[in-house]
């Protein structure tokens, strides 16, 4: 399933801080991609990380 990224940057702009909208090439909602998986798991709980010094 290809992800439009006009909606994602509009969800984005209407979010509060902290925030950062990451466009990993080849992700899609499935996770099909083993590549695109594996940099997505490590964005997030990098992110998550980085909120939990902020809390």
């Amino acid at each position: 399933m290809e992800i439009k990224l006009n909606s994602v940057r509009t969800f984005y702009e209407s979010a509060k801080q902290p925030k950062k909208l990451v466009v990993i090439k080849g992700a899609d909602h499935e996770m099909t991609n083993p590549e695109a998986y594996e940099e997505t798991y490590k964005t997030v709980v990098n992110w998550f990380k980085q909120l939990k010094k902020l809390a």
